[in-house]
């Protein structure tokens, strides 16, 4: 896989949710523009309807695919569902994996809150090889009442001695960039991409652009509609514009305006409880990232009468715990939601696909490449599903399907519009 050797275009990917794109985004795909000294492509590889956190995407794939082909990338693809709901690591893992499958990718660019590599790559390399010393300070603090997070940078500064090093586990896009490191180490012996980081602005994040969202918005069972005297769309307007590039804004306004597809995490609330309400201990123990006790925790949460009149936030707040961080909650009851399994994890380490979500005029010339050095098939349309052969793969297409069919029903949309959606061209 060195075809790059014999071509002038240097191949960039970005591992992103883009939920919504905003200008920290747009300015990392400036910056990648900026540096790049020979003529370069990037790739972004996205999620398409539910993001790590645990949450929908606003907007569907195709509608954030031409956003990010707006902000400048070059080629989209799709990250599949079973690792977009995955931990940091999960995460990282199945996007690099997806990316290595490209065969064409040289390079992965992400922004970190400390873009320091040789520091960032330190810690990687100490997670990577969990010695014995390691594992013991690990469980040393996880008995005195860590969490797992707060445990593991406790042993990375015991080891390390620098207690500096250690807090840049505290920031979550450090996090994802070590874990970005790690899955390059896993895959060294057949791959040559390396990590480019650049600095992350702390100020502008998609997750206090939702929260914006969510408490402007009046939210029912299945819509957000905004109310003309409270949440007009001018004062909507007004708390993102400086946020957000204009072509992203836009999206999210049309889409409260037209009631079309605009989705927010406590909408999902009526699914939640009665899909919780139909489990038994020894059932939902069997879904994703329920375990160590998670699910058990839910389901005694559900049976308290004053639970069903409070919003899913709060079913989470009360769920969440040292050992169980929102994020993970978020993602066990969406994995409940999508009939995601534990032994889906185990047995979908590897991305059995690529799908594209959209592309220009150089992803033309990318995607060309990646049918000749690509280690897996490429597909293009959600009806080319159906002929998968792989049973492995068909499940990962499985879950893929059950992930827009859910997503456009809480929008009232039909799961046709999945199948009849081409890649988005621009």
């Amino acid at each position: 896989m060195v075809w790059y050797r014999k071509n002038t275009v240097k191949t960039i990917a970005v591992i992103a949710e883009l939920n919504p794109l905003h200008h920290g985004h747009a300015w990392l795909l400036r910056q990648i523009r900026k540096v790049s000294q020979d003529r370069s492509a990037i790739i972004i590889i996205l999620p398409e309807f539910f993001s790590q956190r645990g949450v929908p995407n606003l907007l569907p794939s195709w509608v954030r695919t031409r956003t990010a082909l707006e902000a400048g990338a070059d080629l989209i693809l799709s990250l599949p569902e079973i690792y977009a709901l995955s931990s940091a690591e999960g995460f990282a893992a199945g996007a690099v994996k997806c990316l290595h499958s490209t065969g064409i990718v040289q390079q992965i660019a992400c922004g970190a809150e400390n873009p320091n590599l040789d520091e960032l790559q330190q810690i990687s390399t100490l997670l990577s090889n969990e010695s014995p010393t390691y594992k013991e300070l690990l469980q040393v603090g996880i008995k005195s009442g860590m969490g797992f997070p707060a445990a593991r940078e406790y042993a990375v500064a015991e080891i390390t001695g620098d207690y500096k090093l250690a807090s840049l586990l505290q920031k979550p896009n450090n996090i994802l960039a070590i874990e970005y490191l790690k899955a390059l180490k896993a895959d060294s012996a057949d791959s040559n991409i390396e990590l480019r980081t650049f600095p992350r602005k702390d100020e502008i994040s998609s997750s206090a652009i939702r929260q914006i969202l969510t408490d402007l918005l009046i939210e029912d069972c299945q819509f957000p509609c905004f109310n003309i005297d409270t949440s007009p769309l001018h004062i909507i307007t007004h708390k993102l514009e400086k946020r957000m590039p204009s072509y992203s804004l836009a999206k999210i306004l049309a889409a409260i305006q037209n009631n079309s597809g605009l989705l927010l995490f406590n909408q999902l609330k009526n699914d939640v409880f009665f899909a919780l309400g139909q489990q038994t201990a020894e059932s939902i123990t069997a879904i994703a990232h329920m375990q160590q006790g998670l699910g058990l925790r839910l389901l005694n949460i559900i049976s308290q009468p004053d639970i069903m009149d409070a919003d899913l936030p709060r079913l989470i707040q009360a769920a969440a715990s040292r050992s169980h961080p929102a994020a993970r909650v978020r993602r066990a009851v969406i994995s409940l939601l999508l009939g995601l399994t534990s032994s889906d994890l185990e047995e979908l380490t590897e991305p059995k696909y690529i799908k594209v979500l959209g592309f220009n005029k150089t992803g033309r010339y990318l995607l060309r490449l990646m049918q000749k050095y690509s280690s897996l098939p490429i597909i293009s349309l959600a009806s080319e599903y159906a002929g998968l052969d792989c049973i492995l793969a068909q499940r990962q297409a499985e879950i893929s399907l059950t992930a827009a069919k859910f997503w456009l029903k809480s929008t009232n949309q039909s799961i046709n519009r999945y199948y009849e959606q081409k890649p988005v061209l621009l």
